[in-house]
């Protein structure tokens, strides 16, 4: 049975007007484009790419905080930046890669988890309940309060940063990279945190991230981007497997913790850095660094090719016997 549709994204796109270095002209140059793709109530969503492929910019347009240039998002079934500000942050709260960048020096700790619950117009009874409730949620003793961001360790300034998200009691997450700046051990903990938080709260999460490990561990999908564009998309236990885009591939042979349960492609780790989103290629924008491109990838835009159920990708040569046989 389909959860409830709390996400979507039907061909959309975003672009921003930028000048070029001694030009008093400003070119349209868009950074994502032509995405579509759900979230439903419960689930989450894993996002991974290299840098600049556009990730944030697409979280930043499905949640309401820039407005798309093309096509449409939803969230909840309305468009989010027509949902009043108070209204959507009970509905979607961000988790952010700097954690102390949420977490104003200044002030206290019980005094920033009580502070949306006071713009929301909650009772010091209720907001004493779900800051109980939301360091419970994340594992952090209740004296904390008292102390200053600065008084604590990176690992619980993150676990901060999601209680505060959590006192608003939201459907949805969306974490930015919230493992880039932890160690491995801390990462593990979060890990396990998100698991948690996702069955105990039924929370969804669109969960961005370069440790494809990590996302594979938390994700009921997975959707790959590069330079602005979604080359595929599919349970994590088919990304990166043979039938995967080439794109695809080289990300996990770049990523060697991403081999549970998975066939290794044997292809070396991709070469070269990706082009902007102000000159990409033309056709296919990663022929430039695809080992298998062809005329046809150089002159025309790969069709999206439904390899198998959920399974998608974006390739000229997304054929199961073509892909294989690579």
């Amino acid at each position: 049975m389909t959860e409830p549709l709390l996400l979507e994204a039907r061909a959309l796109s975003k672009a921003f007007r930028v000048r070029s270095a001694g030009s008093v002209w400003r070119r349209l140059t868009t950074i994502i484009e032509d995405i579509s793709l759900r979230l439903d109530i419960g689930r989450t969503l894993g996002l991974v790419g290299e840098s600049g492929s556009g990730k944030s910019t697409l979280a930043s347009v499905l949640i309401g905080d820039l407005w798309p240039s093309g096509g449409e998002a939803r969230l909840s079934g309305r468009r989010p930046t027509e949902i009043p500000r108070r209204q959507r942050a009970r509905i979607v709260q961000p988790i952010v890669q700097d954690p102390r960048a949420s977490l104003d020096p200044r002030w206290p700790i019980g005094k920033l988890l009580s502070e949306p619950l006071e713009i929301h117009g909650d009772d010091i009874d209720k907001r004493h309940a779900k800051i109980a409730s939301a360091l419970e949620a994340v594992d952090l003793p209740s004296d904390i309060l008292s102390r200053f961001p600065h008084e604590v360790s990176g690992g619980q300034a993150q676990r901060l940063a999601i209680a505060r998200a959590l006192v608003l009691d939201p459907q949805l997450l969306v974490c930015d990279e919230p493992l880039s700046a932890l160690d491995l051990i801390t990462q593990t903990g979060m890990i396990s945190l998100f698991q948690r938080l996702k069955t105990q709260r039924r929370l969804s999460m669109l969960f961005i991230s370069h440790d494809l490990a990590a996302v594979r561990e938390l994700s009921d999908q997975m959707a790959v981007m590069y330079l602005g564009r979604i080359v595929e998309i599919g349970p994590p236990d088919v990304i990166g497997g043979p039938l995967s885009h080439p794109y695809t591939r080289a990300l996990v042979a770049a990523a060697p913790r991403f081999t549970t349960g998975l066939r290794r492609s044997g292809r070396a780790p991709i070469l070269g850095e990706p082009p902007s989103h102000a000159a990409k290629p033309p056709g296919c924008a990663f022929h430039p660094r695809c080992p298998a491109a062809a005329p046809v990838c150089r002159r025309d835009a790969p069709p999206t090719v439904r390899i198998m159920g959920e399974h998608s990708v974006t390739c000229h040569f997304a054929q199961p016997q073509a892909l294989a046989a690579e």
